[in-house]
């Protein structure tokens, strides 16, 4: 499975193979849930109950950036209290999906548990959309980017459809003046660059107090020259960084960074071994300098191995996205 995974989406068979311990953790712990009954009042007269029941059919839709464990996660959790469920996943990663159902479909009752594939584009007949306008579904549980997420909340509004979105964000590094830059530096570039950026809760963008911007984007610098190497195909052993999953989202990060070097900005990157096929949509991890709040590479999710640095002047609502990270000496003291 592992290696299927590493193959269909990119990632390091390393990295291919925590995903799927993630995979069979999510039904083991879904495996361990009770239902609870909540009593609201019981007397010699009688005893007053809420239980749960299943809400049927649930139409779960996954993204291609960890198209295993997220799929797992939803269909664990539906099949734990009782529905059946369909899982939709990405045009771009269908087999990984696929090739779960099928050891499901093994061991569970027929027809809890279907998966189905198909276009997503404009002019194909879209599976997607069609799951959740269909009436039989009573639940929508989607993953994936905001644009497609308000798609999908308006198209369950006509049934009243329950829905639940998990949706990307544009997740901001603070590094404050005491912070340990040497020590900073590799743990925020990590974070930016896990799975080749293609992570909602990545790290998309790094603000660094003025007074230490100059040291901490030195530092960067020098490392984020040495990640070139490691980008390749996932099944050599001494990959770190797998391509971007496709053509689409490989254009929409070079098209962030042609924007940005408009703007001002300068990129400093490593390079791809001379050896790496040109046919795959390898990219090698960068930093861009020199812009500011207001270009898109700032402002929009870029979901590749690219990430800014700007100046921390003013501290504003930085932490008001999905997940921000604070780097210090003293973060409780920062926090009271």
């Amino acid at each position: 499975m592992a290696e299927l995974l590493c193959k269909e989406q990119g990632k390091p068979l390393s990295k291919a193979n925590k995903e799927v311990q993630w995979a069979v953790s999510c039904f083991k712990k879904a495996a361990e849930v009770s239902i609870p009954v909540k009593v609201l009042h019981e007397d010699d007269a009688g005893r007053v109950e809420v239980r749960y029941c299943p809400i049927g059919v649930v139409a779960a839709i996954v993204p291609w950036n960890f198209p295993l464990a997220i799929a797992a996660c939803h269909a664990a959790i539906s099949l734990a209290f009782g529905n059946a469920v369909i899982i939709k996943p990405s045009p771009q990663t269908p087999v990984t999906a696929l090739r779960m159902g099928e050891i499901l479909q093994s061991v569970v009752p027929p027809g809890l548990i279907q998966v189905v594939s198909g276009p997503d584009t404009p002019g194909d007949f879209n599976v997607g959309e069609y799951l959740v306008k269909h009436p039989g579904i009573r639940k929508v549980s989607f993953t994936g980017s905001v644009p497609t997420g308000k798609r999908v909340l308006a198209n369950s509004v006509a049934d009243l459809t329950r829905c639940t979105l998990e949706l990307g964000g544009n997740d901001p590094a603070i590094v404050l003046p005491d912070a340990a830059v040497p020590e900073v530096v590799p743990r925020i570039l990590r974070a930016a660059f896990m799975n080749s950026g293609q992570v909602c809760s990545a790290v998309k963008r790094i603000y660094v107090h003025e007074s230490i911007y100059d040291d901490f984007v030195e530092v960067a610098s020098e490392e984020v020259k040495k990640l070139g190497s490691l980008v390749g195909d996932g099944m050599d052993a001494k990959v770190i960084y797998g391509p971007i999953n496709n053509e689409m989202q490989y254009n929409r990060v070079r098209e962030l960074v042609a924007d940005a070097v408009k703007q001002g900005g300068k990129i400093v990157q490593g390079q791809l071994d001379k050896g790496l096929s040109e046919d795959g949509y390898f990219m090698a991890p960068a930093i861009v300098t020199g812009i500011t709040d207001g270009v898109r590479l700032v402002d929009e999710e870029q979901f590749g191995p690219v990430v800014p640095i700007m100046k921390l002047i003013i501290k504003g609502d930085l932490t008001r996205m999905l997940v921000a990270a604070l780097r210090c000496s003293d973060i409780l003291k920062k926090l009271t």
